[in-house]
């Protein structure tokens, strides 16, 4: 009889074995396959219909008694559409008695009132950007709202405002995530909003959605955390899986369940 001390290790051997590492792989892939199946199953008609009504608040027409902060965020055209997407916010302010959109444009001082690249009200809210509809993101109320449109108001001091490169950044997605950071908000945007991680050309720092760390260069990034999972960004790009909801991270969006 082998000793128990023998036995913990040939068990621990066991469970890191390359078949176990294997079969832990693909039961992965088949949990993401089906939540993505139940996902598509889901985009019914009528499903897809009864999302647009909730998602009535994100529309230029409704009018909250409350601060709101939306991040939206849109595909780019033709083949970009399925690898590039555009980020921005609007933010409504009671008070104002109206929606405000910003977001970093490819040209400087091109339209409504800006700063360089920093836009304010260049397009109204629920305008894409020429690959389909917005989608809303993440939405914020009270105090978190109110710290977003504070960060948002001061956007004149984007560090990046003076230039715009659409790959690896800095760009629209590279604000946003700067302003997520100033603000304290948290939120994990996808795999297509190329220029999300530019942290310059090495740095670190706490995720967006401030539950884990990232290193980036523009040639290779790891970004490791609890809401996110686990990333490598080759390239600028997004490989990687979370854990919960199960989900595989690829250039062209997530795999499995929706967030």
């Amino acid at each position: 009889m082998r000793p128990p001390a023998r036995n913990a290790r040939a068990a621990v051997a066991a469970l890191f074995s390359a078949r176990a590492r294997r079969l832990a792989a693909l039961a992965f892939l088949g949990l993401c396959l089906a939540g993505e199946g139940c996902g598509t199953l889901r985009q019914s008609p009528d499903s897809a219909a009864a999302a647009t009504a909730a998602a009535a608040p994100a529309t230029a027409a409704s009018r909250p008694d409350a601060p709101v902060v939306q991040l939206r965020f849109a595909p780019l055209p033709r083949a970009l559409r399925y690898v590039a997407y555009h980020s921005w916010f609007a933010a409504w302010d009671p008070a104002e008695g109206r929606w405000r959109r910003w977001e970093v444009w490819q040209d400087k001082n091109a339209g409504g009132t800006s700063w360089d690249h920093v836009h304010r009200d260049l397009y109204g809210i629920d305008r894409g950007v020429g690959g389909g509809p917005f989608r809303l993101a993440r939405e914020w109320r009270g105090a978190a709202a109110q710290r977003l449109r504070a960060v948002l108001e001061r956007a004149e001091t984007y560090p990046e405002r003076h230039r715009y490169i659409a790959w690896p950044g800095p760009n629209c997605n590279t604000f946003v995530a700067w302003v997520l950071r100033e603000s304290g908000a948290a939120a994990d945007l996808p795999p297509q909003a190329i220029g999300k991680d530019w942290l310059g050309w090495a740095g670190a720092a706490v995720s967006t959605t401030r539950t884990g760390l990232q290193f980036e260069t523009p040639i290779i990034g790891l970004k490791a955390g609890l809401a996110e999972g686990i990333e490598i960004h080759p390239l600028a790009l997004t490989l990687g899986f979370d854990l919960w909801p199960p989900a595989i991270k690829t250039p062209f969006g997530r795999l499995g369940f929706s967030e």
